[in-house]
């Protein structure tokens, strides 16, 4: 879980509408809510982490958008948003986004099968997604 730190207060956890500290929960406006929520998710990944899957996949060097990137980004939010699933089993609007990168996933990595199969291989190999 990832703490922020907003005028001095240590926030823990939220929701749309509450902000929950470590002893009081304060009321804060829809706007402000959303911000917090998408930039501060558990869901979201650090640049970093992002980067350092840009390296590891990447087939030249600079490159941000060949498939196996791309492929290597979505499994790392997959994974990540399977495991808020696990947890929150109600949650449609998470489980709606999670079909929609794993259909994105399989996209590419058709694509990627049917323009190079040897890259289409290692990938699989890399990230472990076949038995």
């Amino acid at each position: 879980m990832k703490q922020i730190l907003i005028s001095k207060i240590k926030i823990f956890c939220f929701s749309p509408h509450f902000l929950y500290t470590s002893s009081v929960s304060t009321r804060v406006s829809a706007g402000l809510a959303q911000f917090i929520l998408r930039y501060f998710s558990p869901h979201t990944m650090e640049h970093s982490e992002k980067k350092a899957l840009m390296e590891q996949f990447a087939t030249k060097k600079g490159d941000t958008g060949s498939p196996e990137v791309q492929v290597a980004i979505l499994t790392s939010r997959i994974e990540s948003l399977k495991n808020h699933l696990e947890i929150h089993k109600q949650d449609n609007h998470s489980r709606r986004g999670i079909v929609m990168m794993v259909a994105k996933r399989r996209k590419l990595l058709d694509y990627l099968k049917r323009k190079d199969e040897a890259r289409y291989n290692e990938l699989i190999g890399k990230l472990d997604l076949r038995k």
